[in-house]
């Protein structure tokens, strides 16, 4: 089963938010959550807030435990930009853009989790035709010497 909670309108880039999400998908929750409030960016704190919204909605709607939850997918999307204007030099102005964004989380439970881990292992890996016919270059034959 998949429960998902969702913020919109983050006034925070996306760039900066996706840092974040490369730490926490999949890790168990809990963990998630410890790793999440040791980190001292602004934006470890907003996707701790909609990593917490998930599990209540796991925990309550659902009924889910929280020992079975595994953070699945963190979605982060931009949102409308807000464009303001600052004076300048010799009457001229820069453009200001206030960035915003969406973050989704995604928690999953584990034995689904692992179900799609042993559906992927299963299957082999295919080497394209180019990568198996490339053999040393120039550039490689240069620094060999």
């Amino acid at each position: 089963m998949k429960i998902s909670a969702t913020a919109k309108f983050v006034n925070m880039s996306s760039r900066k938010l996706g840092l974040i999400r490369s730490v926490t998908v999949g890790k168990d929750v809990e963990e998630a959550m410890s790793v999440l409030s040791l980190m001292p960016e602004k934006a470890a704190k907003i996707v701790s807030k909609v990593l917490n919204s998930a599990l209540a909605n796991a925990v309550n709607i659902h009924g889910q435990k929280k020992n079975e939850l595994v953070v699945e997918q963190i979605l982060i999307d931009a949102g409308p930009t807000l464009k303001r204007f600052r004076p300048r030099a010799r009457g001229s102005a820069a453009s200001i853009r206030h960035r915003t964004s969406h973050i989704k989380t995604i928690l999953a439970t584990k034995v689904i989790e692992e179900n799609q881990l042993t559906k992927k292992t299963a299957e082999p890996k295919l080497k394209t035709g180019r990568q198996e016919l490339r053999t040393k270059t120039h550039r490689d034959k240069k620094v060999a010497k």
